[in-house]
């Protein structure tokens, strides 16, 4: 029962999600493909990653990850900042254009919580993130450490 509960509301989120994608998206030039977008949702979970930091959290190659990178440069989702301290150094850093669409995802998600919190005592709220808590903590136990990111 938790299981398909949890999966069924998961599903709901990333449904809502890809609907909102492919309809604020219509641009051809500028939208996103589907592994564009997981990519750029990477980078935000990284924080401002390396391009390598980027590659090796996927999993791909250095050139493959400069690629997808400059990809979503072009299409004006990320920007690729120079480190101060070492020119050589670029950081990924994500546009005012990924903020819109984010927001696709963000909105919602803050009108669901925003719902839940009228509809639950201060006691089931407490128990609901001391729930949500436990399972970013056992997530964190399941998986590679991410490289940055550790307030997902």
């Amino acid at each position: 029962m938790l299981e398909q509960t949890f999966i069924n509301v998961y599903s709901r989120f990333k449904n809502h999600f890809y609907q909102g994608m492919f309809r604020e998206l219509p641009d051809r030039e500028s939208s996103l493909t589907a592994t564009e977008a997981f990519a750029v949702e990477v980078i935000h979970t990284l924080g401002e990653p390396t391009i390598g930091e980027f590659a090796n959290f996927i999993h791909i190659s250095l050139p493959n990850a400069t690629y997808r990178v400059n990809a979503l440069v072009k299409k004006g989702y990320v920007d690729k900042i120079p480190s101060d301290t070492d020119r050589r150094e670029i950081r990924l850093q994500l546009s005012d254009r990924f903020y819109h669409y984010y927001n696709i995802s963000n909105d919602y998600i803050h009108r669901i919580l925003s719902q839940m919190k009228e509809r639950m005592s201060e006691d089931e709220c407490a128990q609901f993130i001391r729930s949500l808590s436990m399972m970013i903590d056992i997530m964190d136990e399941c998986s590679e450490p991410l490289i940055s990111g550790s307030d997902l």
